[in-house]
């Protein structure tokens, strides 16, 4: 990815608490049936016992079903909820994740259906508890504070770097992805460091329900979207061409014939994490497809702004290191940026360009 997030507290996780709470007592207590006051916090009490079909009976389900397990099942759904809820361990490959498919026969449905739906109820305005909404609060409320943290980098997605997000105060909201998907992997629906904003593109139309942790039955890293040490500064994105590339005739790559390829690397060397996210969100195609789409208008912006250096004397070597630092301090602002410093990068790096980028401006040698 091209930036990480910033994970912040936020009373939203409360509700991830409170049921992480539940299962917690449900696994040291083992009761035969529900208890509301064994088994809950006190605010919960409240939000469970006003939410009789969508929380409270579930729950009574899954109480029971749990209590007829032996050791061994009890054990795995144990260890389910605790590995599943190290969103930033797994997705370094560490730990072992459990999908509902690995989980008892006898209490799959019932963990299934009350964890699979949870987010929707908890996230549309029209569905949402009134007490849950004092202890948590909104997701669109949870998704203003994140964009205004102050160490926030939010202008655009950084699964794309392709599409803007939302302001801060819009009166709607990012998609909030589940980065291990809620329907494969039991126990994460509200857990919000599993929870990301997102542009529609990545979330609808690439990734949707893609396995992170998993590709053909084989374990894979990711990036942790809330990885600190994840430097945008040392991501490169480069374009590499595989044929003769004709100046004179800036539509060259947008002809699919025209062979070249997207190279990502982090500090000048290949990363497991960036081919999941290269597999997961399509990165490096979908470069391409805007590159076609937008290569015309770019070179013409180059031309001007060339023409512009040559009038007010800028030497080639000045206006192409101001050109490639703009665009790289505006990566994380502007839409489609990443696709463009790599454009312009390719450009400048081809011997005698100079030259050719003179003959297409129109400049007459002095």
């Amino acid at each position: 990815m091209i930036y990480p997030y910033t994970y912040f507290d936020h009373k939203i996780q409360k509700f991830h608490e409170g049921l992480t709470h539940f299962f917690d007592k449900l696994f040291e207590l083992d009761l035969e049936e529900y208890d509301q006051d064994q088994l809950l916090k006190t605010p919960m009490i409240e939000i469970v016992g006003t939410s009789k079909t969508r929380l409270e009976t579930p729950l009574r389900e899954i109480v029971r079903l749990y209590h007829a397990l032996n050791a061994q099942e009890k054990d795995l759904i144990k260890r389910s909820f605790e590995e599943n809820n190290k969103i930033e361990e797994l997705c370094k490959g560490e730990g072992e994740p459990k999908k509902y498919t690995e989980l008892p026969n006898s209490i799959r449905e019932a963990i299934e259906g009350f964890w699979k739906t949870l987010w929707e109820g908890f996230s549309g305005k029209e569905n949402i508890n009134q007490h849950l909404k004092v202890l948590c609060g909104e997701v669109l409320e949870h998704f203003h504070e994140f964009k205004k943290q102050p160490d926030q980098k939010t202008r655009v997605c950084p699964f794309c770097g392709i599409n803007g997000l939302k302001p801060s105060d819009d009166i709607y909201r990012n998609a909030y992805d589940h980065y291990l998907p809620k329907s494969l992997y039991p126990f994460t629906s509200v857990n919000f460091k599993n929870l990301v904003p997102i542009c529609h593109e990545c979330n609808s139309d690439e990734k949707k329900a893609t396995d992170t942790l998993f590709k053909d039955g084989d374990r894979r890293i990711a990036f942790y979207p809330y990885d600190s040490t994840i430097d945008p500064a040392k991501l490169s994105v480069t374009i590499t061409r595989n044929q003769a590339y004709n100046p004179s005739n800036n539509s060259t790559l947008m002809k699919k014939n025209f062979k070249y390829q997207y190279d990502i690397l982090i500090d000048g060397k290949g990363d497991e994490r960036i081919d999941t996210w290269d597999d997961i969100f399509r990165v490096k195609e979908k470069y391409q497809r805007y590159l076609a789409d937008f290569e015309t208008e770019w070179f013409e912006q180059l031309k001007s702004d060339f023409k512009e250096s040559v009038e007010d004397g800028i030497a080639f070597e000045r206006f192409k290191t101001k050109t490639l630092n703009k665009l790289s301090r505006e990566l994380l602002a502007n839409e489609k940026g990443i696709i463009k410093r790599a454009y312009y990068q390719y450009l400048f790096e081809m011997s005698g360009f100079e030259e050719d980028l003179k003959f297409t401006a129109g400049i007459r040698a002095a």
